[in-house]
């Protein structure tokens, strides 16, 4: 098992500003929206519905790679590719519907240190297969590698976006709501479960639900 000094899953709800309601949400709200999230993974110039994004991102060198993992047969061809359009549209009708709920899910996830990037690449693939795609929802991922010139730099890890309502081939909004979908953090908790199998990683007790 890898030791890791801090925790090696971090999964965080992306709530509209509209729809932000710290006082009703279990879990510590990320980004204002989807799209900005994605962006910043794959180092994108550009802006999202509440306007443009600070450009310091883009200074980075740390992308190594990205790709789309979704269910079968529930994309163009066209959408395939991870591109925003898809969080645009969650992020529209997030702020649409004003019912409180989470846009998207991000997660950041620690990769063994010196793993080539087509391993780590494999790890998110299955990682992906068997805790997203087969629930109908679209995981978007982002390698970064920092270059490391001391301990105190971050490790490789992984960024990656969780749709949280289905997404219909060819349809401009997000497809129907899953109730069951990422609902608790029991449900969060087993994505991480799952990544740690995968990895090696063990798990920060600290972190853990009531521990003191």
């Amino acid at each position: 098992m890898t030791e890791n000094a801090i925790r090696p899953f971090k999964a965080a709800p992306i709530v509209h500003p509209v729809n932000c309601r710290p006082e009703t949400s279990p879990l510590r709200a990320t980004f204002k929206t989807a799209e900005r999230a994605f962006r910043y993974n794959n180092r994108l110039r550009g802006g999202d519905i509440l306007g443009n994004h600070p450009e310091t991102w883009l200074e980075k060198d740390d992308l190594v790679a990205f790709g789309r993992c979704a269910p079968s047969g529930r994309l163009r061809k066209d959408e395939r590719i991870a591109c925003p359009a898809i969080w645009r549209a969650a992020d529209e009708k997030a702020r649409d519907l004003q019912d409180g709920a989470a846009t998207a899910y991000s997660i950041v996830a620690s990769l063994p240190p010196g793993c080539p990037p087509s391993e780590m690449q494999r790890i998110i693939e299955l990682w992906a297969r068997e805790a997203v795609t087969t629930s109908g929802m679209i995981a978007d991922w982002s390698i970064h590698d920092p270059v490391r010139d001391d301990d105190r730099s971050p490790m490789p890890h992984a960024h990656i976006l969780v749709t949280l309502r289905g997404w219909r081939r060819g349809k401009q909004n997000t497809g129907w709501r899953n109730p069951n979908w990422l609902a608790s953090e029991d449900a969060v908790r087993g994505l991480e479960d799952l990544w740690l199998s995968l990895t090696g990683f063990r798990d920060v007790p600290s972190y853990r639900k009531g521990a003191k």
